[in-house]
């Protein structure tokens, strides 16, 4: 069985954009139980060179909307909200999950070119955004780990 680049990269940043989703709600958490204004840790960073939360949460979704346009060959001409704030940063997300959504029953032409980006450049850079997402988090002292992190793998490798 071939495995389809549809098959690899929609339920991966499906499954990723749901874990920023509850990365957004953590940081919220974090917020309210630490008594600062949540825009404070939208900006907390690993390093002071480093990108902030938010930053990361950005570029997570940046690469889920460029790499399918990349993929199915067309213009991502649906307008997103960019205020930067946490109300912001889940309409992005919530539009960007309905955009990857719909991509889901869309035809995909396989191409090495199209494997090798989804495999070797777009999944790459959505993961690393998403794992500094959670490096900050945890930075900040919010109570998240591995299961965390992997986010709902629907019943696989429940004994991890």
């Amino acid at each position: 069985m071939d495995l389809l680049i549809r098959d690899l990269a929609v339920p991966t940043l499906s499954r990723g954009l749901f874990v920023a989703e509850r990365y957004c709600a953590v940081l919220a958490q974090q917020a309210i139980a630490r008594n600062v204004p949540w825009s404070t840790l939208l900006e907390a960073r690993l390093s002071d060179l480093a990108p902030s939360f938010c930053e990361h949460i950005d570029g997570a979704i940046d690469v889920a909307r460029s790499g399918l346009v990349a993929l199915l060959d067309f213009a991502d001409d649906v307008p997103i909200t960019m205020d930067r704030d946490l109300a912001g940063i889940k309409a992005r997300l919530a539009q960007t999950i309905e955009y990857v959504g719909q991509a889901d029953g869309t035809v995909f032409i396989d191409t090495d070119e199209k494997v090798e980006y989804v495999v070797g450049t777009m999944l790459p850079a959505f993961y690393l955004h998403l794992a500094s997402a959670h490096a900050v988090l945890r930075s900040i002292g919010a109570p998240i780990g591995k299961s965390d992190y992997l986010g709902d793998l629907g019943g696989l490798y429940s004994a991890v």
